[in-house]
């Protein structure tokens, strides 16, 4: 079995949230199906709001953390997948309220580096 991100290269620059034009961060943890998981997961890593996709043992299949412009945009983009990609199962999900660490860097209530 191959690593899954093998043949591609993102690279992201990371930004304060309340910077950018997707100030809303949502973690989504979903069930897959195991011969399925593979598959879903590189088409979850094409999706523009996606930050980060992650395989995991355990309850969950695949960990999934996203960017949003609202928080309403959590219901067309849970419409979505369901459209997309059926075998997918919604588990569970959080919505960040604040980061206070980032990459071992102090962050203030803004998401801005503490010097």
């Amino acid at each position: 079995m191959r690593p899954l991100a093998q043949d591609r290269l993102v690279v992201r620059l990371e930004i304060a949230r309340s910077l950018s034009p997707w100030p809303v961060n949502v973690w989504y943890f979903l069930r897959v199906p195991a011969t399925q998981t593979e598959a879903v997961a590189g088409r979850l890593v094409g999706l523009g709001e996606v930050r980060l996709v992650a395989t995991t043992g355990g309850l969950y299949s695949i960990v999934m953390s996203v960017w949003l412009r609202r928080l309403d945009d959590m219901t067309i983009l849970e419409r979505q997948l369901g459209e997309k990609l059926p075998m997918v199962e919604i588990m569970d999900r959080s919505v960040v309220l604040r980061t206070p660490k980032h990459v071992g860097i102090r962050l203030d209530p803004s998401g801005r580096r503490i010097i």
